[in-house]
C-alpha cells in the first residue's frame, strides 16, 4: 500500500488504519505502508535517494511474498 501526502503526520494512516482494514477483509497485505512526501520528489522524473531505498525495500518484500505464495 502506497500513498503520498503533504503532511507527515498522516504517515501512519496506511499501518495503522488500512491494514487492519484490508487484513479484515481477508487481503493479502505484502509489505509495510509506503508514504512518500513533496519532498521526496526532485521533480517529476526523480525521486530522492532516501525514498527510492523505502520503495525498493517494498518491491523487494512484494517479491518475496510472491515467491512463498508461489511456492
Amino acid at each position: 500500500m502506497t500513498a503520498t501526502g503533504r503532511s507527515p503526520a498522516y504517515d501512519s494512516i496506511i499501518d495503522y488504519h488500512l491494514r487492519p482494514l484490508f487484513i479484515f477483509f481477508d487481503a493479502r497485505v505484502a509489505t509495510r505502508g509506503l508514504y512518500a512526501l513533496p519532498d521526496d520528489f526532485v521533480d517529476y522524473d526523480a525521486i530522492q535517494p532516501a525514498c527510492q531505498a523505502r520503495i525498493e525495500r517494498s518491491v523487494d518484500e512484494l517479491h518475496d511474498m510472491l515467491q512463498r505464495i508461489s511456492a
